[in-house]
């Protein structure tokens, strides 16, 4: 009888409460209230809590947006607050927000 795999030890790092699912969709990102075409970003992962998406632009710590993502089963439009903005070597910034 096989041993059930080693549960890992938990990363003090990473304070998510729920599991990050990988996606590669398209989203706009927007201004709540303004009337301007938003900015495409590229989905790098979603969760129950939040979001992670490369941008062309850095994001300001705290700035809200607005988020619409369509992609197979999941249309989702969203408010959003900026948590994180580090720079990535595309040139373009990884951006990790939290849902308002």
């Amino acid at each position: 009888m096989a041993m059930p795999a080693p549960i890992p030890e938990p990363n003090p790092q990473n304070r998510r409460r729920h599991p990050r699912r990988a996606s590669a969709a398209i989203a706009t990102l927007f201004v709540p209230n303004e009337n301007k075409p938003g900015q495409t970003v590229q989905m790098l992962d979603l969760s129950l809590h939040g979001v992670g998406f490369r941008s062309p632009t850095p994001l300001a710590f705290g700035a809200m947006y607005g988020l619409q993502l369509s992609e197979n089963w999941l249309n989702l439009t969203a408010r959003i607050r900026v948590l994180t903005s580090r720079p990535h070597s595309s040139g373009h910034h990884d951006i990790g927000a939290h849902f308002a």
